[in-house]
């Protein structure tokens, strides 16, 4: 009988230390008063089609906010082109050759973004940026 007793000492003995683990791992995690601070993500990338063609330039969609853009240049012309992207800020400068498509990424601010080809009759392009496009908080799956 003593073998019996034994045993069921020890479970009982197990199950009161799970049992307490338990409150204690409970009681321990809604003691913190450290509160997560959820800050929104930024803003989808939003892709911008550039077109420089020999005698004109153009751009798609007419109208964006601030946020990470990709921008897809065209060169549409019989000539290599050396294309600057530029605002008051920075100045991004990278050669386009003839018939090729290139992809550049950054994140534009508020206010005007000028874009311009050395080797076309075009006019440079002048593009008001809007105000920050909204999160992509709720956006699913957006990388």
């Amino acid at each position: 009988m003593i073998g019996i007793k034994d045993t069921t000492a020890r479970r009982v003995l197990r199950a009161a230390l799970l049992v307490a683990t338990a409150i204690l791992a409970l009681v321990a995690t809604g003691c913190s008063n450290d509160s997560y601070d959820n800050k929104p993500k930024t803003p989808a990338v939003l892709t911008v089609s550039v077109f420089i063609g020999e005698d004109r330039m153009a751009y798609s969609p007419r109208n964006f906010g601030a946020g990470p853009v990709q921008f897809v240049l065209v060169n549409q012309t019989g000539a290599e082109q050396h294309v600057t992207i530029s605002t008051d800020r920075y100045e991004r400068s990278f050669p386009l050759a003839r018939q090729q498509t290139i992809k550049q990424k950054m994140t534009v601010e508020p206010g005007f973004l000028s874009i311009e080809a050395d080797n076309t009759a075009a006019e440079p392009l002048e593009i008001e940026v809007g105000p920050e496009r909204e999160s992509a908080q709720q956006d699913l799956n957006q990388p």
